[in-house]
Order: C-alpha cells, then sequence, then structure tokens
C-alpha cells in the first residue's frame, strides 16, 4: 500500500498541503522569459578608442552598474558601430551589483574602436539596444578615453581601466534668483 493510502483524514490533508506548498514555492523560485527584466542601470562607463602604445593591447570598453540592484549580464552583447563590425557576447555568469565596473580590454572581445570615427553599443540578451555612443575621428584623442557623465553625454579623460572615472560626473546647473539687472542703457550714444 502506498504511503499517502496509510495516511487517514487529518493527516491526509496536511500532508497533501505540504506537498503543494513545496510545489508551489519552488515553482514561484522560477523567472519565466516574460518576467525577465532588462536594466537600463547598465551603462557604457568608459572605452579608449586610441592609446598609448600598442592599440591591440590598450583598447577597452568598461561597464558599470550604476543602480542599486544586482543585475546579470550574461548573454548581452558589446558591438563597435563602423566598419568591420565586432560583436563580444558577455560570458554566462558575469553579474554586476550596484557601482561594480567590469572591463572588457580588445584583446579578449575583438573589438576595434576605430580611431576616425566609431561607435559603441551595448545590447541586451533580448537584442534590445540599451545604450550607445557614437563619436567622429575628431574627438579621439591619442591616449584620451571617452568617460561617461550623463545618459548620452561623454567627455575626454585620462584613462582609468577597471576604476572609477578620473572626470567629475556632471553637475546639474543652480540658477540663482538672487541677481538683478541694476542698470539698463538701450542706447548710451544718443
Amino acid at each position: 500500500m502506498s504511503t499517502l493510502g496509510n495516511l487517514r483524514g487529518t493527516n491526509r490533508f496536511l500532508f497533501l498541503v505540504g506537498v503543494f506548498a513545496i510545489v508551489f514555492v519552488a515553482l514561484r523560485g522560477f523567472v519565466y522569459a516574460d518576467d525577465v527584466v532588462y536594466s537600463d542601470d547598465i551603462v557604457i562607463n568608459e572605452f579608449l578608442p586610441d592609446p598609448d602604445g600598442d592599440e591591440k593591447e590598450g583598447e577597452f570598453i568598461e561597464l558599470k552598474n550604476i543602480g542599486d540592484d544586482v543585475v546579470d549580464i550574461s548573454g548581452w552583447k558589446l558591438e563597435d558601430t563602423k566598419g568591420s563590425i565586432a560583436s563580444y557576447i558577455v560570458p554566462d555568469g558575469l553579474i554586476l551589483a550596484g557601482g561594480v565596473i567590469e572591463l572588457f580590454m580588445r584583446s579578449d572581445t575583438g573589438i576595434t574602436l576605430n580611431n576616425s570615427g566609431d561607435g559603441v553599443r551595448l545590447i541586451s540578451s533580448d537584442d534590445m539596444e540599451k545604450k550607445s555612443f557614437v563619436y567622429d575621428g575628431s574627438d579621439v584623442e591619442k591616449g584620451r578615453s571617452f568617460n561617461w557623465v550623463s545618459d548620452d553625454e561623454y567627455v575626454l579623460g585620462d584613462p582609468t581601466p577597471g576604476e572609477e572615472n578620473g572626470v567629475p560626473l556632471k553637475e546639474p546647473l543652480v540658477y540663482s534668483n538672487d541677481i538683478v539687472v541694476n542698470e539698463f542703457l538701450p542706447n548710451p550714444d544718443g
């Protein structure tokens, strides 16, 4: 006779409730494809298209999680945008906690950033572009990296691969109500 057959009345009911509870809790832990949220808190933090010295060894792209939540970027892609476009798929298990920076060297990704103008794209594993930045060749300075400042703005600075950017984040403009026009001369000559 089965175990369930040996249980009677209240015990059988409690057994079935327990089995149901275990299955429910186990299934609740699964994430279904429709439930996945691809964070907008991962930014292209810094990239260096024209390093001092060997370009194959010095070029890099850096990602940063600017949010507080942990984000799994497994299967996300980095790409350049011009010339012979290369795509690098982030390996499984790469998780970025809030504030964490991840460095991707050209020698690992195969992505060549053209000095004459190019761009960097970050694409989530559902093939949606999350971030991108395109630069002109006239923007490139040897030995200077593009540093993320705000949503779509980068400034040139000293390279800091794998570390916080060396340029200050852009502060919002503060307007003062304490300034007044003291004197106004519309036509001083006549």
